[in-house]
């Protein structure tokens, strides 16, 4: 088994019985914590009238139990190991919670766990842990009934609190007024001096209702990339766009593509939590998750809960190459063969730099299977939307332009210019430098394990070398002294092959 390849775990099923929605994920692996065997969610709004009543939404409860049979059936049906349902905020805080969760378990007989605002904080955490391990500020899940707020310090979890300032239950509270809901907002984050110690870090946002305030981001700045895990914007932007949303009526919202009539309901009260967090805390940055309390929840389910010793975006790129690859040459591999190259190079050090190279190197037959003539331009696509978490847009850009480049694309063409504005001049030169190196290395091994190990890339004051092993007839050739050129003209060096 690879040292990259996690361990096999059985198959394990996730029921969020959220205030808004209720949902099933089912995961097979670490590996698949991006992509789920299956996801489907069912709008029951539980937390609708509980602000008045301290009850259920009675519709919403018949809504849930109908999904609830669907799911429990379907993740019987998937075999899964273990079936872990969580109930949230309106069942947490409703008079007739417990009673809605005896009568689950009676029926289809799995144990439901009712989150304190704690656990349902802490679970959203590892969520977002487990894409960004070193996430440093706050980060905000806002649902349907709760807004759960973690301070992270450099991936460590250190504070934590649940408002009830959920989209719905917020609506509720203040009679659908703005005006209300800006005071009731403002009082609720007053009583947490410590989201001061935001101010010039990051605010990492999840939840469906922020996940769609960032839809409309994408679409409002033509960013090239329509992917909402790992978008980073200025926090400035942020706030200016979410005052705007906050005034719009619900008719104004329902105008704008990919806003439902549902979330466009309360859509501006969710604008109205995220533009208060951000002038309290005064982040930076703003960077939205597609990671939260269902990740969370599954991570904690393991036997062991991966720690930093257990890179999910490598182990991911990984069991993607297996998926994808010809033979079995290792990323690992190919990536211990460039670090003498890329020490001698600006960035090229950090172990950030040298965690994306690696991904890159797994990724890096991922178009193998496809028509020659179009090649670079599919690997470009299916890099910048490979289903990753842990990966920046610009981090996406530097990975897909390196493999384009890889498959003989031009990085200055036009299939690559979008993404090329994601990147600086020093991070796009460095894209194209590892893509010319790929190409290198897979004309020296074929794609075939073992081969690079015996030779040798490194630079030496203005000459790149490429030093082969004596029996040199199964490594030299014309392929490899082009590909040999372009990368010492790329670099500015004398090439050299000894």
């Amino acid at each position: 088994m690879s040292k990259k390849q996690a361990p096999a775990l059985p198959r394990t099923a996730i029921i969020d019985i959220g205030s808004n929605t209720v949902r099933l994920v089912v995961y097979e692996g670490i590996a698949s914590l991006a992509t789920p065997l299956f996801n489907e969610k069912v709008h029951c709004a539980l937390a609708r009238g509980l602000a008045d009543t301290r009850r259920l939404n009675p519709d919403g409860r018949d809504s849930a139990m109908a999904a609830l049979a669907r799911f429990v059936r379907l993740a019987r049906a998937m075999r899964v190991g273990r079936i872990r349902a969580l109930a949230t905020a309106a069942v947490r805080e409703a008079e007739d919670g417990g009673s809605f969760v005896a009568r689950i378990e009676r029926r289809f007989h799995i144990p439901v766990r009712v989150l304190s605002g704690t656990e349902e904080a802490r679970f959203s955490a590892f969520g977002l842990l487990a894409s960004v391990p070193d996430a440093d500020g706050l980060l905000g899940d806002l649902g349907g009934g709760s807004l759960e707020l973690v301070a992270l310090d450099r991936g460590q979890i250190r504070r934590s609190a649940s408002l009830m300032l959920g989209h719905l239950v917020l609506a509720e509270r203040t009679d659908g007024s703005r005006k209300r809901a800006k005071d009731v907002i403002e009082r609720e984050l007053a009583a947490l001096s410590w989201l001061r110690r935001l101010k010039g870090r990051s605010l990492y946002v999840t939840g469906g209702a922020w996940r769609a305030i960032a839809h409309i981001l994408l679409g409002q700045t033509k960013h090239p990339l329509h992917i909402i895990d790992g978008y980073e914007i200025a926090a400035d932007e942020v706030s200016r766009i979410a005052a705007i949303l906050s005034d719009l009526s619900r008719e104004t919202l329902l105008k704008i593509e990919k806003i439902s009539p549902r979330r466009a309901e309360t859509l501006s009260f969710a604008a109205l939590v995220l533009r208060a967090l951000i002038e309290k805390g005064r982040p930076d940055n703003v960077v939205f998750s597609g990671y939260g309390i269902r990740e969370g929840a599954f991570l904690s389910a393991l036997p062991e809960r991966p720690g930093k010793e257990r890179d999910l975006l490598v182990e991911g790129a990984a069991a993607i190459a297996r998926r994808m690859g010809r033979f079995t040459l290792d990323g690992e591999e190919i990536c211990h063969w460039l670090d003498p190259l890329f020490r001698s190079l600006p960035r090229g050090r950090s172990g950030r730099e040298r965690r994306l190279r690696l991904v890159v190197c797994y990724l890096s037959d991922v178009a193998r299977f496809d028509h020659p003539d179009y090649r670079a331009e599919h690997a470009l696509a299916r890099v910048l939307r490979l289903p990753l978490g842990g990966l920046s847009h610009a981090d996406r850009a530097y990975a897909a332009l390196a493999v384009f480049v890889r498959y003989n694309g031009m990085i200055d063409s036009a299939p690559a210019k979008p993404y090329a504005g994601l990147l600086d001049d020093e991070r796009l030169h460095g894209a194209n430098v590892l893509g010319l190196a790929l190409r290198l290395a897979y004309a020296l091994s074929g794609g075939a394990p073992g081969l690079l190990a015996r030779t040798r890339l490194k630079i030496a004051g203005d000459a790149l070398i490429l030093k082969l092993p004596r029996a040199r007839a199964a490594y030299a050739g014309e392929t490899v002294d082009r590909r040999l050129r372009s990368l010492a003209r790329a670099l500015e060096l004398e090439p050299k092959l000894r």
